[in-house]
């Protein structure tokens, strides 16, 4: 300001001067509309301001909706909740979650304290709820340790682990499904448990009634088979002291309760084979199932164990003519040849219901089989053919299981294997024939277990021929399989077959080729009474000697 004053008063002047002109035009600027740089920078402010109101009300209006929303969303998930709970709560299955330690975690439903009869079990182990053995509880560790490996296709781990326990009395089904992280790898294992006791009743009701059908449809092959059963359990005492023997009479009895869906008397069978020393008790044993079975089921089949020994002979008219004939006759021959056809009976009858047999038993190994029949028609004796063909399931299981191989290994032979049974008959002999198309007798691996078990030296094999070598089957404990099962495996069943057939008389030809099949042929002479019905005994038939065929 002193500065200005001590300007002279002509620059004062015109500083004034200049003054008044800007004002002017600022005044004459306002006048004719124009705004001024603030003016616009306010009217910029208050767009700015209106356009954050309308924002902020958008803004709040969308957190109210997102708050209306969030709260029936809530609800909707608590109602949810709810009801999945509920369902939960009152399923009767039951679902938890263990660890790798096999502890449970808590969330488990409220049906698992039901059916593992505990009040609490989260932070408990498995194994304890359980009450497993230590070596149970050690193989299921193992099962679902595995599991956990996930080193396998999930399926075919589980299938590895045990899936029913008993617990207080019931039956429980525990499945295990494996709980993957986001990366995919293995944390924890989902069970669902179910109890399946009365499903398990359900199954065993109708495997006995499928058993009793089956029974009821052979009613007189049956009554003639347990029949046989008792005769045999007292030639099994009265021979105690000779264990091979027993054993094949046992064999012969389990193999034949299979054919008749007797499982459960086959099992207990098996376990008694099973036996170190098979001694008069536990051949007692048997026939205690055998009596248990009967007299459970005796409303129904209206037989018991010690009422079947009678035997019962229909003859029709024609035939009492033909005995009034006879009799009329001085031939006392006539009348025993008369007397011996009468005890004849269809083949079928003693067989029992085979082809039932044959469908179990490839559907247990897996195997697809066509399965013939021939000839079950044909009469024939019950005291000289009945004991052999007792022993002619031996051949179809080692046919089916020993001879067919399994699915993808027949080569170019059809996928489903052939197993044929033709019973036929001339003049003199009944013939039973057993063929199947399979991987033929390993003549080696016999000769090679021969030599093992001690039946046969290396030298004594060297001299003999292919012949001699075949007939090795027959040896007791002498088998093509190297592994022994409840089916096969034991080289009793073949013996079982020889020692029938050679005590009538009869003999055993076997014929095989590797990579095509194997026949067995029986051949059962016929009771003299019948053979001289029709002429003299044409072919004499000599007892398979054992001896001779293994040098």
């Amino acid at each position: 300001m002193r500065e200005l004053q001590d300007l002279p008063w002509e620059d004062r002047a015109l500083a004034a001067e200049k003054t008044v002109t800007v004002l002017k035009d600022k005044v004459c600027a306002l006048y004719n509309g124009s705004q001024s740089i603030i003016q616009k920078q306010l009217d910029k402010a208050l767009v700015r301001d209106e356009k954050n109101r309308r924002r902020r009300a958008v803004v709040e209006a969308k957190a109210d909706e997102l708050q209306r929303h969030s709260a029936r969303l809530e609800a909707v998930v608590a109602a949810r909740t709810h009801q999945l709970r509920s369902i939960l709560d009152n399923v009767t299955f039951g679902f938890l979650v263990l660890d790798r330690d096999l502890i449970i975690a808590d969330g488990y439903t409220r049906s698992c304290r039901e059916l593992l009869a505990a009040q609490e079990i989260g932070g408990r182990n498995l194994g304890e709820v359980f009450g497993l053995s230590e070596r149970a509880y050690g193989n299921y560790a193992a099962g679902l340790d595995q599991l956990f490996e996930d080193l396998l296709p999930e399926d075919v781990l589980a299938d590895q682990v045990v899936t029913r326990f008993e617990l207080e009395g019931r039956v429980l089904r525990v499945e295990p499904r494996l709980i993957r992280g986001e990366s995919g790898q293995p944390e924890a294992v989902l069970m669902s448990i179910s109890d399946t006791t009365a499903l398990e009743a359900a199954e065993r009701e109708a495997r006995s009634n499928a058993v009793l059908v089956s029974v009821l449809k052979a009613k007189g092959a049956f009554a003639s088979f347990v029949d046989d059963v008792r005769s045999s359990l007292e030639v099994a005492r009265d021979h105690v002291d000779d264990a091979a023997y027993v054993r094949r009479v046992i064999h012969t009895i389990k193999g034949n309760s299979t054919a008749y869906g007797l499982d459960e008397i086959a099992r207990f069978v098996h376990g008694v084979e099973e036996l170190d020393t098979i001694d008069v008790a536990a051949i007692d044993s048997i026939e205690a199932q055998f009596k248990a079975f009967l007299r459970t089921h005796r409303r129904v089949l209206e037989m018991d164990y010690d009422g079947t020994a009678a035997t019962v002979f229909e003859v029709s008219h024609a035939r009492m003519d033909e005995l009034r004939t006879i009799a009329a006759e001085p031939e006392y021959n006539s009348v025993r040849e008369w007397r011996a056809s009468v005890c004849l009976k269809p083949a079928a009858l003693v067989l029992g219901p085979i082809d039932n047999f044959v469908e179990k038993l490839a559907e247990r190994l897996g195997k697809a089989v066509d399965f013939r029949c021939e000839g079950l028609e044909v009469l024939v004796d019950q005291d000289t053919a009945t004991p052999v063909l007792r022993t002619v399931t031996h051949v179809i299981r080692n046919a089916v299981d020993h001879g067919l191989e399994d699915a993808g290994l027949r080569g170019c032979k059809p996928q489903r294997g052939s197993v044929s049974l033709v019973i036929a008959e001339d003049d003199t002999n009944w013939t039973v024939t057993v063929a199947d198309d399979g991987r033929g007798i390993n003549v080696g691996a016999l000769v090679s277990t021969a030599i093992e078990t001690g039946k046969l030296t290396a030298e004594e094999a060297e001299a003999m021929d292919n012949d001699a070598r075949v007939r090795l089957l027959f040896l007791d404990g002498v088998s093509c399989r190297t592994e022994v099962t409840d089916i096969s495996g034991r080289g009793v069943g073949t013996s079982a077959v020889l020692t029938e057939v050679r005590r009538v008389g009869g003999r055993v030809d076997v014929e095989t080729k590797l990579g095509e099949g194997t026949t067995f042929r029986l051949v059962i002479p016929k009771p003299e009474a019948l053979a001289s019905a029709v002429g003299p005994l044409a072919v004499r038939c000599v007892p398979f000697d054992m001896r001779s065929a293994t040098g």
